[in-house]
């Protein structure tokens, strides 16, 4: 298991440095600015430093998303937004439930969970309420707004 949460944080690593270059409209930290997690036999390497969550870049997004890395995308808008417009295979988690939900719809604490809204103010919120709960590699997207790629939409 911890082979797998190296590598795992090794990928996500290596993604976020290759997007560090791309702007954003909201930066929290830059990702630049992740230490080295130290390594411990009864720390996971995957534990996310304190400056985390780190804001992802769409295109660092994409790239994780096809890697093949396990991964959640969560939509942390409300059902009627997520109903207009959503990004294929993203999971709806309102943050007004997300504290007292979490567990029941994100049962792995060690996987990675992109986070996205509409603008990028409650992806934010909702990657800080996971890191209190305990989540490790908590990603901020930021907003919808910002996706390039494939959504789908409501008729």
């Amino acid at each position: 298991m911890l082979q797998r949460s190296r590598r795992i944080f090794l990928i996500l690593l290596i993604l976020l440095l290759l997007g560090a270059c791309a702007s954003a409209p909201y930066t929290p930290h830059e990702v630049s600015d992740v230490p080295e997690v130290p390594e411990a036999p009864e720390t996971p390497a995957v534990l996310a430093p304190p400056e985390w969550p780190a804001l992802l870049t769409t295109s660092a997004a994409r790239e994780l998303m096809d890697s093949g890395t396990p991964f959640v995308l969560l939509d942390v808008r409300t059902e009627e937004e997520f109903a207009d417009v959503h990004i294929p295979d993203a999971v709806l988690l309102p943050l007004d439930v997300l504290r007292e939900q979490a567990s029941t719809y994100l049962p792995d604490k060690e996987i990675a969970i992109i986070i996205y809204c509409h603008s990028g103010r409650r992806s934010a919120e909702a990657a800080m309420i996971l890191i209190d709960l305990g989540y490790h590699a908590v990603f901020d997207l930021g907003g919808i707004i910002n996706w390039p790629y494939e959504t789908i939409v409501s008729d």
